[in-house]
């Protein structure tokens, strides 16, 4: 009797959740470029987060390409919107996507080869493309050049060769869903429904046991209008704040300081501008202290409000 000793074929299905909200034209850059990736037993789970444009639409138009899916979440904010795709998903395998992000042409080749490998999260690399030039253009590029190396002089330890990080961003990860059934909740919608979700749920994965391995092959483009200081201040701000409610949070939690070491301590202020002032000229640098201050302020103001309601 021929005894068959090769291992089961892994279930790589793959729900893909993108959420959205008034970016039909977006939308649909980010459908085309999924077109020869999507296999049959795959999904791309569209999440309507309150549009009032031609997206319903534009998934529609895509319906006869690729097995895509059309939901709405009337309650507001990106939270809300990926946890209904989380909840409707049908695949062994989530991925994660905004709406204004390109897929390079193996990313979702390289999510399948990763994921079923074990139980970690995967989080990729986000190139932004730029359609207006200008100072503050330059600005938002200075920024750029200096996010990834910093996160990734943050990780600690290696995994096989690759860097475990504590970072996820929204916009380009995945994960086994099984790993999100073992959450409570997968983004927080009563604390973070709009910025810091994805934060939020990188400490809380940790916390359970998961690691978060940059992927530097899981690559997308992440299309950037037009750059408004005012606009970039508060969102730099509000960032801040979450980033503050997140640290205060979590700062005690004696597994992530074992993961993390000292590299759990984010770059001061301090570093960052002494980083940007050999890279740049000086209004270019003038402007990135002022955005940098804004999310400084944020954060002092996010771990004040935490700490007030902890003791309230």
């Amino acid at each position: 009797m021929e005894v068959n000793l090769s291992r089961p074929k892994l279930d790589s299905t793959l729900s893909l959740i993108i959420p959205t909200r008034n970016r039909a034209d977006l939308l649909e850059e980010c459908l085309r470029h999924l077109m020869g990736q999507i296999g049959q037993k795959d999904e791309v789970l569209v999440v309507d987060n309150g549009s009032q444009d031609d997206t319903h639409q534009v998934v529609l138009s895509f319906q006869d390409k690729m097995p895509v899916k059309y939901f709405f979440e009337s309650r507001k904010g990106p939270s809300f919107a990926r946890n209904l795709g989380i909840r409707k998903a049908k695949g062994k395998i989530l991925g994660f996507l905004d709406d204004d992000m390109i897929a390079n042409k193996n990313w979702v080749k390289e999510v399948k080869r990763l994921v079923p490998q074990g139980d970690f999260v995967y989080a990729g690399k986000v190139k932004n493309i730029y359609f207006k030039e200008g100072i503050f253009t330059q600005m938002s590029r200075l920024r750029d050049e200096l996010f990834w190396p910093l996160i990734l002089k943050q990780s600690s330890s290696r995994d096989k060769g690759r860097p475990v990080i504590n970072f996820l961003g929204s916009g380009n990860f995945c994960l086994r869903k099984e790993v999100s059934l073992n959450l409570k909740k997968v983004f927080d919608e009563e604390n973070f429904p709009f910025i810091g979700e994805q934060q939020d749920l990188a400490e809380r994965l940790q916390l359970t046991g998961y690691k978060i391995i940059y992927n530097p092959k899981m690559i997308t483009q992440q299309q950037k209008g037009e750059i408004i200081l005012k606009k970039v201040l508060v969102e730099s701000f509000l960032w801040g704040k979450a980033m503050g409610m997140i640290e205060e949070k979590y700062q005690a939690s004696p597994k992530l300081t074992k993961l993390f070491f000292e590299h759990k301590k984010s770059f001061s202020l301090f570093q960052k501008l002494s980083l940007a002032w050999r890279r740049a000229n000086w209004l270019v640098f003038f402007l990135f202290f002022l955005w940098e201050t804004s999310f400084s302020l944020g954060k002092i103001w996010g771990r004040f409000q935490s700490s007030v309601f902890k003791r309230t």
